[in-house]
């Protein structure tokens, strides 16, 4: 008697039926990750799969829109969401390299954009940005970036002196100075009296003023969208960067112990 198709049928599982959060000891949406981004090494996965991990531990993952662990070596790997891999993904555009060591602004052409809207996507007095910065440079250039006016912003400016604008380009504006730009650049927006930028986990300076509004155009990467002309254009080499809520700063002192771990 030939078997029927159903006694061989196989099983399709959706999200809702497996609950488990690993599988093979892989985080899923490092799993996630890796089925699009299907050119990473064992040694590249398991790196991945440990900043997923550790992100989780510690509570911080639900606070992120986007993290580019800019891993593989290549434009298209380059340009993927680890939180979502089919959401916000880059179109890099102009002189951007891209290594095994991160991607490289060449600091007059190269930018990418994120697809992602800080008025549509974002929550005022609640925003964040990192950009793990491997090279020192005293020019102040833009991580992150989207501009409408100068009340309705959100820029993330490295150099020796180092600025944040959100969203006000005076009342909503922080800055200070270091000695340098390599490592994690942190800055965060808690509430509307609540601002600061950090380096390498580090507080390096807060106020309470506020003003603006959250900007409608296209945020940018490596640049700043100014109403649709990129501008302030990066010239150093990023290994990690992230679109986020705001954190606090044992949240950030957190982060970037994850991150110089991944980095490691």
């Amino acid at each position: 008697m030939p078997y029927s198709a159903k006694i061989f049928s196989v099983k399709t599982y959706s999200a809702k039926t497996i609950s488990a959060k690993t599988i093979g000891g892989w985080d899923v949406d490092a799993l996630n990750f890796f089925n699009v981004v299907t050119i990473l090494t064992g040694a590249q996965k398991t790196s991945v799969n440990s900043l997923v991990q550790s992100l989780k531990a510690n509570s911080l993952w639900t606070k992120f829109y986007a993290i580019y662990p800019i891993v593989g070596g290549t434009a298209a790997s380059h340009s993927y969401n680890l939180k979502n891999p089919y959401g916000f993904r880059i179109t890099w555009v102009g002189g951007v390299t891209h290594t095994a060591n991160g991607v490289d602004f060449d600091g007059t052409t190269g930018y990418g954009k994120t697809g992602l809207i800080p008025n549509t996507t974002m929550t005022i007095n609640n925003t964040g940005f990192d950009y793990y910065s491997r090279e020192d440079s005293v020019g102040a250039t833009v991580g992150f970036g989207a501009v409408n006016s100068g009340t309705q912003q959100i820029r993330m400016f490295m150099g020796t002196t180092y600025t944040s604008y959100q969203y006000d380009s005076t009342g909503g504006s922080v800055a200070g100075t270091i000695a340098d730009t390599v490592g994690l650049l942190s800055i965060n927006r808690l509430s509307s009296i609540s601002h600061s930028i950090h380096k390498s986990g580090i507080l390096i300076a807060s106020n309470t003023t506020s003003g603006g509004t959250l900007p409608t155009v296209e945020l940018y990467f490596g640049a700043a969208n100014s109403a649709g002309t990129p501008a302030n254009f990066n010239n150093r080499q990023c290994a990690f960067a992230s679109i986020r809520q705001g954190l606090t700063t044992t949240e950030t002192a957190t982060l970037n112990t994850i991150v110089e771990n991944y980095q490691s």
